[in-house]
């Protein structure tokens, strides 16, 4: 149980930084990241609603949460929290270069490229968030109640599903 509820934990941070404050705060940001299939014109809203809701739960977790970590761990989790918002940057900077181009009639070909390059950016994305797994799970582990693990876990499902829906919809466009 505690393997499973640490790695729950980091994961929800590492991924997608989840709030893990009272559920009005969560499920407000959660709500505003689902994302929805759609064309390439409209993945770089897609992503950039999603990016500002990871960011509205980044500041809940630290209004909540955050004094229970030590100056170091802080300073490790905002070098994190960086991360993510800088990988979904990228992302949003990715999708918007291929709506570019399929607002502006390119060819075929520099759209398929584009959205290949999309894909490519979440899948990097994707596989460095779970990668820095091991990084937030020693930070974190000790600092949170079996109630706060539960509740994590729960925001953990819907943001993952959110995420993966996302990165369908850019997959799709490669199509």
């Amino acid at each position: 149980m505690t393997t499973l509820r640490t790695r729950l934990i980091a994961l929800l941070l590492a991924t997608l930084s989840i709030s893990l404050a009272g559920p009005a705060l969560v499920s407000t940001a959660v709500q505003a990241s689902v994302i929805v299939p759609a064309s390439t014109a409209a993945l770089p809203g897609q992503v950039s609603q999603f990016r500002q809701g990871v960011a509205a739960t980044l500041r809940d977790y630290f209004a909540t949460y955050g004094d229970r970590l030590s100056a170091t761990e802080r300073a490790q989790m905002n070098t994190l929290v960086a991360q993510v918002d800088d990988e979904l940057g990228a992302l949003q900077r990715k999708a918007s270069a291929g709506a570019r181009l399929a607002r502006a009639g390119a060819p075929a070909a520099d759209q398929r490229r584009a959205a290949r390059a999309t894909a490519r950016s979440f899948d990097a994305a994707y596989a460095r968030a779970m990668a820095s797994l091991d990084k937030v799970q020693p930070i974190l582990a000790p600092k949170l109640s079996i109630f706060e693990a539960l509740r994590a876990k729960s925001d953990f499902d819907r943001q993952m599903q959110a995420f993966e829906e996302l990165g369908a919809s850019i997959h799709d466009s490669t199509r």
